[in-house]
């Protein structure tokens, strides 16, 4: 959910929320106060009849009180005391029972005590009280869309340096070596993160180039001396003063440097593609850089009788530097043959969407959810450097391709 709209339902949502608890809190309010005019009319002609029956010593026409409704009745109790209550009542008019405000006390006449009942429709002021809460629900709907629409109004203007800064630092590359160009914003809070965003990516530019300068400082000196091992070691094999232990010991030297040489290039190689340093990227036929793949193991395929079949169903292209698209074929071919047995089987499966290489070989006695990490290699072959499967991940993942393995049969 996008920043903006999540913002604006939350203001939408607590605005509804205060505008039902101010709505209900008026209503109330309104109530309360319509009570308290009635009750004060009624007290006011409680008061007129008391004063009649004073001085006539009898019950006024009670015709003459005007939208008050009277109920005289004797009573042998003289009590004078203002008792409010509600009431409904049979309405012919309305056809219905109506709300009533009831004031009832008693007072003495001539003859006898009479209990009388003074009584106001609600009906009136019902139809009243509708018509204003129907004006408010309707004025607080207008007034939600309008500072709906007005908030995200205000909030793109108010995060557009934001969405800028996003912007830029989304499109940002480490790789070309230019600063963060954010712009100027004007708010204090955008200020503070610009400054913060120029400091980590201005870090984070030094520290790619310190990286990329180590690594190719690496790549020449630690060559060089392993070139310089090897070669006086091939120089000494060639001695005839050796002793054949001597000659042996000279060899493992060979081997462990050669292993040396190709750990450092493999480790490099990881390095550059996690920096991203391939940039390089062309349209790869897949199929093509797949049989450029396998002339190069052909004699290999041939020595282990190895049977290889292909089924490019359709055509694929993807945009991948040439350079890690040859390694990456050339590492997952490599490993179906280096796994496989002598008369064994490689099955090629290429269409739209995705590659499958499948070949025989002895059961796999690791954890396959680890086969990807570095240095994971299987019991069975020792000698491997357990990092050609983490460089086909480190390309796969460059590229955002899906690669997974299984076994069976």
């Amino acid at each position: 959910m996008k920043l903006l709209f999540k913002t604006s339902i939350y203001f939408l949502v607590s605005s509804i929320i205060v505008f039902t608890i101010g709505s209900i809190i008026f209503y109330f309010l309104v109530l309360k106060e319509i009570n308290r005019e009635i009750d004060e009319l009624l007290v006011f002609n409680k008061e007129k009849i008391i004063e009649h029956v004073q001085k006539e010593n009898s019950l006024p026409d009670f015709n003459n009180i005007y939208d008050i409704k009277v109920i005289a009745s004797p009573t042998l109790i003289n009590n004078n005391i203002n008792i409010f209550k509600d009431t409904l009542l049979f309405n012919e008019l309305k056809n219905e029972n109506v709300s009533y405000r009831v004031l009832e006390f008693s007072c003495k006449t001539e003859k006898q005590f009479v209990k009388i009942q003074l009584l106001k429709s609600f009906f009136e002021i019902g139809d009243l009280i509708k018509g204003i809460l129907t004006f408010i629900l309707l004025l607080i709907l207008f007034l939600l869309l309008a500072l709906f629409v007005l908030n995200i109004f205000i909030s793109q203007i108010t995060f557009k340096p934001f969405y800028y800064m996003l912007q830029k630092l989304q499109n940002f590359d480490i790789t070309k070596n230019k600063p963060l160009d954010i712009g100027n914003p004007k708010t204090f809070e955008f200020i503070q993160l610009k400054n913060e965003l120029m400091i980590m990516t201005d870090k984070a530019r030094m520290d790619y180039t310190i990286q990329k300068e180590f690594i190719e400082n690496s790549s020449h000196e630690i060559q060089t001396p392993i070139a310089i091992v090897k070669a006086k070691c091939e120089m000494l094999l060639q001695s005839k003063t050796l002793t054949e232990i001597e000659l042996t010991s000279v060899a493992n030297i060979i081997e462990a440097v050669n292993r040396l040489s190709k750990l450092n290039n493999a480790l490099l190689l990881i390095t550059k593609i996690e920096n991203k340093q391939f940039l390089d990227n062309k349209e790869i036929n897949v199929a093509n850089c797949i049989n450029e793949q396998i002339s190069e193991f052909a004699d290999i395929i041939s020595i282990k009788r190895i049977k290889l079949i292909k089924q490019f169903i359709q055509p694929k292209f993807i945009n991948i530097n040439p350079v890690l698209a040859d390694i990456l074929f050339s590492n997952l071919i490599s490993n179906a043959i280096k796994h496989n047995f002598e008369d064994g089987v490689i099955n090629i499966i290429l269409n739209e969407n995705f590659l499958i290489i499948q070949n025989s070989g002895t059961l796999f006695k690791g954890n396959p959810n680890y086969i990807f990490n570095r240095f994971f290699k299987d019991k069975s072959n020792p000698n491997s450097l357990g990092l050609g499967l983490t460089i086909v991940k480190k390309i796969t993942d460059l590229y955002k391709i899906k690669i997974t393995y299984c076994y069976g049969n």
